[in-house]
């Protein structure tokens, strides 16, 4: 089924559209503001959008206050288990939305409190990639429930050495030292059989 289509006048012939020159002849000019800039707003003083202004309604902050500025804005003191209870609001809803990654993560690291700063380390730049792109409504969240704008968040990301990571071999002595502590009769077992370990 067409919905676009065009309906030719009978003659077949297609208006078209006067130039431009004699548009503006025919009509006479309209009183329009002036879109010039007059002297009563001179350059600096434009009261456009700002990047800072965007990010703080997108992350439902005021314009009022910088980043990290808190203003006259509610600090009201909490408790350790005050702040947890909020914590584990914060995953129960984001659970509720569907969000597993996040919530697991969030799950996998408990916070420390230093003063108003949240502690998170995480061993997995994902992970921490993940909390990073979540702070933002992680700290609105708890800021509302708390009632303490001064709340802040620390992500740290923090490398395991090579060391641990690697797996050491054991000789055959070394692991039957090993069993044999956990199992004294191992070596009876080896002097009834005379087995040799080296």
């Amino acid at each position: 089924m067409l919905k676009n289509y065009f309906i030719l006048p009978p003659s077949g012939e297609i208006p078209l559209p006067e130039p431009a020159q004699n548009r503006q002849k025919d009509k006479q000019p309209e009183n329009r503001p002036s879109t010039q800039k007059t002297e009563s707003n001179p350059p600096g003083d434009n009261p456009g959008i700002s990047i800072r202004t965007l990010m703080n309604a997108i992350n439902g902050n005021s314009g009022t206050t910088n980043e990290g500025q808190t203003g006259d804005l509610p600090k009201e003191e909490f408790t350790h288990k005050e702040f947890m209870a909020a914590w584990d609001a914060y995953i129960a809803q984001e659970e509720k939305k569907g969000k597993k990654i996040l919530t697991s993560f969030l799950k996998s690291q408990k916070p420390t409190l230093t003063g108003y700063t949240i502690q998170l380390t995480f061993t997995g730049k994902h992970m921490a990639d993940e909390i990073r792109i979540n702070a933002g409504n992680i700290l609105k969240f708890l800021r509302k429930k708390l009632n303490n704008y001064a709340l802040d968040i620390n992500i740290e990301l923090r490398q395991e050495p090579r060391e641990k990571t690697r797996k050491k071999l054991y000789t055959p002595g070394e692991i039957f030292v090993h069993l044999h502590s956990k199992n004294p009769l191992l070596k009876d077992l080896k002097e009834k059989f005379g087995l040799h370990i080296s």
